[in-house]
This record gives C-alpha cells, structure tokens and sequence, in this order.
C-alpha cells in the first residue's frame, strides 16, 4: 500500500510538470518507514521496476555524503562550543577515510568519541580515538547495518555480487545501467571506485566481509580458502 502510494504521488508530481494536474502543491510523509524495507515493486503487468528511496521525481543526482570540508565545518563548531581543543584537518580526514562521508557513521563515531571513549570530558580529540570509535561502532547492532544485512539477503544476485568482491576478490567494471549495480548504489552499499565497483566505504567493507566470513563458516566444513582477521583495519593496527 505504502508504495502503491508513494508511485501515485509520483505519477502526479510528474504530470504536474507537464501541467496536466493541479491537485496539490506539496506532500510531507512522516513516520517510522526505513529505507530498509523498500524492495522491488511488480507492477500489475509483471513487469519489475525500480523505486527510488529518496524522492518523488525520477532524478536525483545530489551527493549525500559530508567532504572532508564540511566535516570540519562541524568539528570546529563542536570544539567551539564545548572549548575543546583538536586538530580538526588531521581528525576530518581520518574520519572521511573510513565513512567516505556516509553521514551516519560520521555522526555516530563523533558521538561514540564524546559519549563513550571522552566520556563527556573536555579533552582533546585524536587520531586515534577515531581508530578506538571504528573498533566500537564495527561490534554494535544498529538499524544501518541490520538494513545492509537484510538488503542483501533479500537479493540474491546483490549478495553474490558483493561477495565476490569482498570475498572472491574479483574486479568488477562498474556500469550504473546493470540493474544489480544500480540497486547496490541505490542502498548505500556499492560505489564507483578508481578500479571498479567498490564496497562504498570501509566501515561497510569490515561489517559485511565479518558478516560473510561469519555464514561461511557456519554453513562450511572447510575454511582453508579464507582469512578470517578482515583486512580492512590494518590501519587502526599500523
């Protein structure tokens, strides 16, 4: 019913634009519906389409991530109002290199630092308590990463595609018209990388390989093929 409604509103935006209907100006949805539960529509035809997450339109080409310049836009108003003194470049990037802006996980681990590693305490920030936050934040249950996991258990070919990445290690062109890529894209999960289609940043490459690792061994007799210790924190360790 939800996305019976949502493609209804949608029909009418567009025909809005073409002056063919005026029945309303605008609409606010509010409510406790997760990008987590959006899947695949089959239309009365059979025929499968895609439903955006994020808008009512049919494009939408804005860049949600945080750029290391904004994220420092944010550190230096932190540290402003609590008096805490940090170097902002050096804890902005460390923080871009494991998120890639995703700006959850960049709220969160700033959260984890003044919550649980600061404890409240109005003492500097370092590099390294951002390495101590990752550790955390990759051994919690949360809503983000319980959607990850369920996006990919209810595809199938998105999960094979992921493993053989992370897993298999095989390099793969990304092309955004491969509905599988596109899909992965649309949940946050695959990206454009410099060599390919790549995991869209690290925390995400460490809780899915953990997770993967985690059904193969309980699902297979032989685990010889595979390294257990994940490779995407030799950074926190070096």
């Amino acid at each position: 019913m939800f996305l019976s409604f949502i493609g209804m509103l949608r029909n009418k935006y567009l025909l809005r634009e073409v002056e063919e209907d005026y029945t309303f100006k605008s609409v606010i949805l509010a409510g406790l519906y997760d990008v987590k539960s959006l899947k695949l529509k089959l239309r009365k035809e059979e025929e499968s389409k895609y439903n955006s997450p994020w808008n009512i339109a049919v494009d939408f080409a804005v860049d949600m991530s945080f750029s290391p310049k904004e994220i420092s836009t944010m550190l230096d108003e932190y540290s402003k109002e609590n008096t805490i003194d940090m170097d902002i470049k050096a804890i902005s990037e460390e923080l871009y290199f494991f998120t890639e802006g995703y700006p959850y996980l960049v709220s969160r681990l700033c959260q984890i630092i003044d919550e649980k590693i600061k404890k409240g305490m109005k003492e500097t920030w370092t590099k390294n308590d951002v390495q101590k936050a990752i550790k955390i934040i990759n051994e919690e249950v949360n809503t983000l990463f319980e959607s990850i996991v369920k996006n990919l258990e209810n595809n199938n070919e998105l999960y094979e595609l992921t493993k053989n990445i992370l897993i298999d290690g095989e390099q793969i062109v990304f092309n955004p018209l491969n509905p599988i890529i596109s899909i992965g894209v649309t949940y946050g999960i695959l990206k454009k990388g410099e060599d390919g289609l790549e995991i869209s940043n690290k925390i995400f490459e460490d809780i899915i390989y953990s997770y993967m690792i985690s059904k193969i061994r309980t699902t297979a007799n032989n685990m010889s093929l595979y390294n257990i210790k994940s490779k995407f924190i030799e950074k926190i360790e070096n």
